[in-house]
């Protein structure tokens, strides 16, 4: 028999018609898609808590802080947000009713193309989750313009699990090269 593939519609829907996972998605920015394809699914109060949208720098710095440098859309901003919505999640929601729920934290952070076309649209993703409940959370990180691997290279160094993405063959090549020369560091 083949194997199925699904679609986003159909794969949100199989996380929502999960008992045992619950959470939380805040996205600023551009970057406000992801929870409304999980409400469009159904089933979705079965596994969200909550959802959160900023799209004003004022609102989103009354939330996470602001960031001194200035920057929006940056992994610095990302970890706030993550540890403020999964810290929440862990206060407020215990008891019986959630006693065998993996809680995770999805956030994003987005800009896009801007109307006269004089910026470099990039953002950044990540999701802190629990592989059991009650268990410690997981975070990945994800970049969607990786380039030469700067900040994949500096989280692997901290111990954080990373994905890099981007488009440029040749930048994919060096990032490779530079996080194989990390490895083999390591396991001398």
């Amino acid at each position: 028999m083949p194997r199925e593939i699904l679609e986003n519609k159909r794969k949100a829907l199989k996380i929502n018609l999960d008992e045992s996972i619950y959470g939380t998605f805040a996205e600023i920015g551009a970057g406000q898609e992801v929870a409304r394809n999980f409400f469009t699914a159904g089933a979705a109060s079965g596994t969200i808590a909550k959802t959160m949208s900023a799209y004003d720098m004022v609102f989103s710095n009354s939330i996470y802080g602001a960031e001194e440098s200035g920057r929006y859309v940056s992994e610095s901003r990302l970890d706030k947000m993550i540890q403020h919505e999964f810290e929440l999640l862990s206060e407020r929601l215990t008891g019986p009713k959630y006693e065998g729920k993996t809680f995770f934290a999805f956030a994003d952070t987005v800009t896009t193309l801007n109307f006269n076309k004089t910026n470099d649209p990039h953002g950044w993703l990540g999701i802190r989750f629990q592989l059991s409940p009650g268990g410690e959370p997981n975070d990945i990180v994800l970049d969607n313009f990786s380039g030469t691997g700067t900040t994949p290279y500096a989280s692997s160094k901290m111990g954080r699990q990373y994905i890099g993405i981007d488009l440029v063959e040749d930048y994919c090549e060096y990032a490779r090269d530079r996080m194989l020369r990390l490895y083999k560091e390591r396991n001398r």
